[in-house]
């Protein structure tokens, strides 16, 4: 499966996703629009505050979920301080460009 190699296709823009995709670090990064999918524990190790609010505050469904690189099911859209970020549950979550930043930031 492409996505064990590092590689994937974006569920926002369908370009090519890269980077390290392991037991220990899970991340990939969209070369068309930016957005990166981190795994969860990547996310702790790097932003542990943040990674601990992520199960607050659902949001509404978008009107097309956006599909998890990994397992390529729906993920769900959560509301953190104000920015909408897509998860799934059994492998990461989805940012768009910047959002991980801007949460960090924020927390």
């Amino acid at each position: 499966m492409p996505y064990r190699d590092g590689t994937g296709i974006c569920p926002r823009c369908g370009a090519p996703l890269h980077g390290p995709w392991s037991e220990s670090e899970k991340r990939l990064q969209c070369a068309g629009c930016g957005g990166r999918f981190v795994g969860y524990g990547s996310l702790a190790r790097s932003h542990p505050r943040l990674s601990q609010q992520l199960g607050i505050s659902p949001a509404p469904l978008p009107q097309t979920p956006l599909a998890c690189p990994h397992c390529n099911l729906p993920m769900r859209a959560l509301s953190v301080t104000r920015i909408t970020i897509d998860f799934c549950a059994a492998h990461g979550v989805w940012f768009d460009t910047h959002e991980l930043e801007r949460l960090a930031g924020k927390l």
